[in-house]
């Protein structure tokens, strides 16, 4: 569960340790996310208090075994959540109002994770099901009706962005 000091909480969804530890794209907005991710991974992460889950951990553990231990030393450190009856009734519910497709039920299980555990954001370069303003505005909505607090789901590029303009303001 979530620290009660005044540091912001952080799931990372596994776009982010695949982003940072894969080989430079030659795709050029690939390459530059990848090049944001390293850029918040490297200065602004510290800032926050982390997160992951094990749906998470079970994501990051496929694929090509040199990049999976990578993706995984990375993430070592990052404390886990603990699953609840909670969230998978949440998750349930995300899948279906938030039309994510079989193939993406994950992306349910790791907004529930957030909501459940009240984390602060969500970063995830899935803009596809997650962070993109539908998906915002529908988890919005379900949760106010439930009275429940809905995270930030941000990519790395809004978080650092968000992190400048603090600096910047005080």
């Amino acid at each position: 569960m979530k620290n009660s000091n005044m540091r912001k909480s952080v799931y990372i969804e596994s776009t982010i340790p695949s982003y940072y530890v894969a080989e430079p794209s030659r795709d050029i907005v690939l390459l530059a996310h990848q090049g944001i991710t390293r850029e918040w991974w490297n200065t602004d992460r510290q800032n926050y208090d982390l997160y992951i889950s094990e749906i998470i951990i079970t994501e990051i553990s496929k694929g090509d075994s040199t990049y999976s231990e990578k993706r995984k030393m990375l993430i070592a450190d990052i404390d886990e959540l603990e699953m609840a009856d909670g969230i998978v009734e949440l998750t349930k519910e995300y899948f279906e109002k938030l039309h994510i497709p079989q193939k993406a039920a994950n992306d349910a299980f790791h907004i529930a994770f957030t909501v459940y555990h009240n984390i602060d954001y969500l970063l995830t370069w899935n803009c596809k099901h997650m962070a993109n303003p539908i998906t915002r505005e529908r988890l919005h909505k379900i949760n106010a009706s439930k009275g429940l607090i809905t995270p930030e789901i941000c990519t790395p590029d809004e978080l650092l962005n968000m992190s400048k303009e603090a600096d910047y303001v005080e």
